[in-house]
C-alpha cells in the first residue's frame, strides 16, 4: 500500500493536484523513503481523482517515472502494452506527452490525443525522475521537471491552479510504511477516501472486522488499540522473517541449487500469486538493497552489517550476475 498523504507529504509540502515537490538538491537523509538514490532528481506527488475527476499529466520529455494506484500497482494503459510507466519506458518513449488518468469505473467519453491510464483507486502516486549530467549543475534537470503540468481534464485553462514546485531537499519527511497503530489509522483514511473501490467485498469485510468501515467512526478502546499496535509490529517483523526464507511451502526460490542466490519475486515458478512471499518482498528488497539476490558465502546465513556491504560489493563484482542496483540502506538484516 502506498503511504497515505496524511503521513508526510501533505504536512510538509501542502495539498492539491498542482503541488509537485521536487528534490532540487537531490535526496538526503532527512527524507525517509524506500529506494532513495542520489544520482537523479526526484519529484513525487499524490493526487485524488475523487476531488478532480479525470486528471491530465502533461509530461516533458527525457524523464522516467511511473503512475501507481494506492495498492502500489502500476496503472494499466489502454492498449494493454504498458503498465504505469511514463517517459523512456512508457508509451511516449521519452518524448513526453499528455497522460490522462481516469478514476475507478470511469465510463465517460475519452478524448483523443492522450495516453489513457485507468486507475483502480482514486488516489494516485506520481513518481518522476530526471537526469543530470553534472552533479555540480542540477538546474537543467530541475527545470525539466518544472515544465510538467497537472490539471483536471474538465477545468478551463483560466481556472486551473498554477503549478507549485516546492523544494523537498532538506525537509524532514517520513514516507516509510508504519509498523504500529498508526498503520490502521492510515488504512482508515484510505477506506474513507476509496470506499468500495479499495478492495473486493471480502477484503472490505476483513477491514470491517477491525472497525475499518468507510465513513464510520474508528475509535478503538485502549485494549483494542494496544492489540492492533502489537499486530502491526508483529506483521512487519513476520514479513521480514518470511523474506529471509529460501522458499515457501517446500518450494525453493534459489536461482541455482548449489548457490545461495535467491529470486525474491519468484516470477518463473508458475502463474499463481504466493501471498506469503509477497508479504516478505518489500521489507527484504526495496528497504534493504543491495541484498536482493545474495545471502552469503558458505551455508547461506543472512549477511550482517558492517561486513554486509563489503561482501555484497565483492559478490556483485565477481559473480556472473550483473547488477545495476545501488545500495539504499546500510541497516541490513541486523535481527528482529
Amino acid at each position: 500500500m502506498e503511504n497515505p498523504r496524511l503521513s508526510a507529504s501533505d504536512a510538509a509540502f501542502g495539498t492539491g493536484y498542482n503541488v509537485l515537490p521536487i528534490w532540487k538538491d537531490r535526496l538526503d537523509p532527512k527524507t525517509l523513503v524506500t529506494t532513495p538514490n542520489s544520482d537523479v532528481i526526484y519529484a513525487m506527488s499524490y493526487v485524488d481523482l475523487s476531488e478532480t475527476g479525470p486528471l491530465v499529466f502533461d509530461a516533458p520529455p527525457d524523464m522516467q517515472g511511473i503512475l501507481l494506484d494506492f495498492w502500489q500497482r502500476p496503472i494499466p494503459v489502454d492498449g494493454g502494452k504498458y503498465f504505469g510507466d511514463v517517459g523512456f519506458a512508457g508509451p511516449d518513449h521519452g518524448r513526453g506527452g499528455k497522460f490522462l488518468i481516469l478514476p475507478p469505473g470511469y465510463d465517460g467519453d475519452v478524448p483523443e490525443g492522450y495516453f489513457v491510464y485507468r486507475s483502480g483507486t482514486n488516489n494516485v502516486f506520481i513518481f518522476l525522475r530526471s537526469f543530470f549530467k553534472d552533479p555540480k549543475n542540477l538546474a537543467p534537470a530541475v527545470e525539466l521537471i518544472e515544465r510538467a503540468q497537472i490539471y483536471p481534464l474538465n477545468t478551463p485553462q483560466a481556472e486551473r491552479k498554477p503549478m507549485q514546485f516546492p523544494n523537498a531537499s532538506g525537509v524532514p519527511a517520513n514516507m516509510l510504511p508504519r509498523d504500529d497503530f498508526s498503520a490502521f489509522e492510515q488504512l482508515k483514511w484510505l477506506v474513507d477516501r476509496e470506499g468500495k473501490h479499495l478492495a473486493s467485498a471480502d477484503g472490505l469485510g476483513l477491514l470491517a472486522n477491525v472497525g475499518l468501515i468507510a465513513r464510520k467512526p474508528f475509535k478503538p478502546d485502549a485494549a483494542t488499540k494496544s492489540m492492533l499496535n502489537a499486530a502491526a509490529k508483529t506483521a512487519y517483523k513476520t514479513s521480514r522473517v518470511i523474506g529471509l526464507q529460501d522458499g515457501v511451502a517446500g518450494e525453493s526460490y534459489k536461482v541455482w541449487a548449489d548457490r545461495q542466490w535467491i529470486n525474491p519475486v519468484n516470477n518463473a515458478k508458475g502463474a499463481s500469486t504466493k501471498l506469503i512471499r509477497v508479504s516478505g518482498f518489500s521489507p527484504t528488497t526495496i528497504r534493504s538493497a543491495p541484498e536482493w539476490y545474495r545471502r552469503s558465502q558458505g551455508r547461506g546465513q543472512p549477511m550482517r552489517s558492517p561486513s554486509t556491504m563489503r561482501m555484497a560489493r565483492r559478490c556483485l563484482a565477481s559473480t556472473r550476475i550483473k547488477s545495476r542496483c545501488h545500495p539504499t540502506s546500510r541497516q541490513i538484516f541486523s535481527g528482529l
